[in-house]
């Protein structure tokens, strides 16, 4: 993460210094600077956008952890869990949002009975996800395609154990398709930034996102 860079770039120092005042108040109030894991899943190699707001939010006063390139939901969630984040950012390019978030909420999500996968939000999201396909190919290669998916997520969902993530706040950044943003907020998504987003807007309402979910 470069450091001073969005800060000296930036015209509106007011704004920037009302930004960096919010934070500060979030720091009193909980005891430590929000933080956020900024995460890149699957094969998606882009990671420019990714490190702008990495850099941005840090020098608004946000503790930023970047992750690997083409992470798995579960090292992401692993990762997000090691850190001690409020917030995992997932930034994709590669339009896989629906499906990589899904499966992150689930990875952090506590099983039922105490251990174990929560069987019941499995399906329910699994259904969901089904059903707000939006892959643009020929119908075979589209079934196929679906299929395959399908059989990843399952394997990979009964894969995970408790791991007391249900309090880290996912939130989706990156170019997503528009029809896949309620699909995202119903699956648990707290919020969607898409290109163009002003950064000091964005932390704000990062955390004000968090500031709720800790009442």
């Amino acid at each position: 993460v470069v450091s001073g860079a969005y800060r000296s770039s930036y015209t509106d120092k007011n704004l920037l210094d009302n930004v960096a005042k919010r934070v500060q108040s979030f720091e009193k109030k909980h005891g430590r600077r929000p933080r956020i894991l900024v995460a890149k899943m699957g094969q998606d190699g882009h990671d420019r956008g990714a490190k702008v707001i990495a850099s941005g939010l840090a020098d608004l006063g946000f503790d930023v952890d970047v992750g690997p390139l083409f992470a798995t939901p579960e090292e992401v969630a692993q990762q997000a869990l090691d850190a001690d984040v409020h917030i995992v950012g997932v930034s994709s390019q590669a339009g896989h949002s629906l499906l990589h978030c899904l499966i992150l909420l689930l990875c952090l999500k506590r099983g039922e009975g105490g251990r174990g996968v929560n069987v019941k939000l499995f399906f329910k999201k699994f259904l969901f996800f089904f059903n707000s396909w939006t892959f643009d190919v020929t119908s075979r290669t589209d079934q196929k395609f679906k299929g395959l998916v399908c059989c990843c997520f399952f394997f990979c969902v009964l894969k995970i154990i408790e791991t007391g993530g249900e309090s880290i706040l996912v939130v989706a950044g990156g170019v997503i398709p528009p029809k896949d943003y309620q699909a995202l907020y119903d699956a648990g998504v707290t919020a969607i930034f898409g290109p163009g987003t002003v950064i000091t807007k964005a932390a704000i309402d990062l955390v004000d996102a968090v500031d709720k979910k800790s009442l």
